[in-house]
């Protein structure tokens, strides 16, 4: 199975590839969305400590 197209989040195209995957019949996925921003990465600028 070949998914393509653009989503917003990086996180929706992991989730769709993921999904595809356990589609009944399916055993391979080619996951070739595009995102537009990443949010998987963790800033550490923005991370609050924990006290």
């Amino acid at each position: 199975m070949s998914l393509a197209g653009r989503l917003d989040r990086r996180s929706a195209v992991d989730l769709a590839g993921r999904l595809a995957g356990q589609v009944s019949g399916v055993v391979r996925v080619t996951n070739a969305i595009a995102y537009d921003a990443d949010d998987t990465v963790c800033d550490p600028g923005q991370v609050m400590p924990v006290a």
